[in-house]
């Protein structure tokens, strides 16, 4: 029988029901989205909240594996789940039954590195499939994927590996730009001997290129639903890194639901989603990476600066003709800042980390299928997934605005003291209650974590945001 949750909304008062619904029974909401991921072991209670103390867990008592939600449920079905454009922009696809069997290599790798679950693999690499399939891997073991953007200096890598004790760091051993293979060098020189200097695609001295030492691994760990999934850190060069620590099954289920929210239409069944955002970021890995896979769609990433801007975007629409775009403010500046010639168009642009403004909005949608499918995504490393964002339909998207909150997302703005602001009066963006995605500490820090985002408001999560609503709720 459908539920409530599962009907298209494409209106907004539709949408002001579905999300008072969802607030009034976030629970069950909940749980209706766990119940379209396989568990290894049911949960035993949806959820453990305590907001002055700044603890939550979901899905209690379940386990969950990754690989057999995200790749193994598709392998049959004959789908694209990866295609890679190179510098030249020749595609390469791969099928989830071959992402399948590189995954299990990877994990025999790992092994053979001898890597094992429960530690922490620092993975230094720009947005090509190695660096997929290493955190499809890390998760089919049980290690700790911690990604780190490929523009980080040589430093904040040293730093980051040595904050949450890593036992590795991986690079990519060939890539097409010069600035991040210098970087690459650097690290080599700085790593400490106690932690392994690791490398795919090709060899890398002092790297030690990831071989496969033992028969390959066929059964994924199943993962204890708050084993901790990835560790986010912030983009800030300076102070002590800050990790935000991602639990497994809280954002396989949130990933998996607001991707088919955010990305596809009613009635879709598949889409293919362009990820133009780095994949180590809190948008890129739950969104780009765990969202579209999960729900059997295909990930399309994309070489740059090797051919112009206009070139790129149309062998990424020539890719799949519903394909979706995951980018950022800049990106789309740059996207939007020459005029060479007829722009592609995409099912759906959204963009994240920073604002949209009402003008970019405007010449994004030369970008768009419609003005309406310009989507502005808010995200936070602390939230893993958007908790707020405009939706590709009239009546739920409004240009200049952060958006909607997302079901059983308990979005509230209040004034200094925590009281609710009236309608169209500036506040703080606060959260009444969490939900599944957001990170359940900072690594090795859970004073800083409880300080930073629950000392304000008490028992609320505070975003130091401030925004205001207006009355229909953007």
């Amino acid at each position: 029988m459908e539920s409530v949750f599962d009907r298209p909304v494409t209106r907004l008062m539709q949408y002001k029901r579905l999300h008072q619904a969802s607030i009034e029974r976030r629970e069950e909401y909940w749980a209706l989205q766990a119940e379209k991921l396989t568990w290894h072991q049911p949960w035993k209670s949806v959820l453990d909240e305590d907001m002055h103390a700044a603890k939550f867990a979901w899905f209690g008592g379940g386990t969950i594996s990754a690989h057999a939600n995200a790749i193994e449920r598709h392998a049959g079905e004959g789908r694209k789940a990866l295609v890679y454009l190179d510098g030249e922009l020749a595609a390469r696809s791969i099928g989830y039954g071959e992402l399948d069997r590189l995954v299990k290599d990877y994990a025999a790798r790992l092994h053979g590195a001898g890597l094992v679950g429960g530690q922490r693999l620092v993975c230094y690499l720009p947005n090509t499939p190695e660096a997929v399939v290493v955190a499809l891997a890390s998760a089919f073991v049980g290690i700790t994927f911690v990604p780190v953007p490929a523009r980080f200096t040589a430093e904040r890598v040293i730093e980051i590996a040595e904050n949450c004790g890593a036992a590795a760091v991986v690079v990519q051993a060939e890539y097409h730009l010069a600035d991040y293979m210098q970087r690459v060098d650097e690290v080599g020189k700085m790593l400490p001997a106690e932690v392994q200097a690791l490398c795919v695609g090709g060899h890398r001295r002092p790297f030690r290129a990831l071989e496969k030492t033992r028969p390959e691994r066929s059964d994924p760990a199943a993962l204890p639903a708050e084993h901790p999934l990835a560790i986010l850190y912030a983009g800030s060069a300076t102070g002590i890194p800050r990790g935000s620590v991602l639990a497994a099954a809280g954002t396989l289920v949130q990933s998996s639901a607001f991707g088919r929210m955010l990305f596809r239409l009613p009635g879709e069944h598949r889409s293919a989603l362009y990820c133009a955002v780095d994949l180590a970021s809190a948008a890129g890995y739950c969104h780009g990476l765990w969202g579209t896979l999960l729900n059997g769609d295909t990930l399309v990433l994309a070489a740059t600066r090797t051919r112009s801007v206009l070139e790129r975007l149309r062998a990424v629409a020539a890719v799949d003709p519903g394909c979706a775009v995951l980018t950022s403010p800049d990106r789309l500046e740059e996207w939007l800042g020459n005029d060479e010639g007829e722009r592609p168009r995409f099912k759906i642009v959204a963009s994240c980390q920073d604002l949209l403004t009402p003008r970019l909005c405007e010449r994004a949608a030369a970008l768009a299928v419609s003005p309406e499918r310009v989507l502005n995504l808010w995200i936070q490393n602390e939230t893993g997934c958007a908790a707020i964002a405009t939706l590709p339909y009239d009546e739920l998207n409004r240009p200049g605005s952060l958006g909607l909150p997302l079901p059983a997302i308990p979005a509230k703005v209040v004034d200094d003291t925590g009281r609710p602001r009236p309608a169209n009066k500036a506040g703080r963006l606060v959260f009444a209650g969490t939900c599944p995605s957001p990170a359940r500490s900072i690594w090795g820090q859970p004073e800083r974590y409880r300080r930073l985002f629950f000392s304000a408001f008490e028992g609320h999560y505070s975003t130091s945001d401030a925004v205001r609503v207006d009355r229909d709720g953007f």
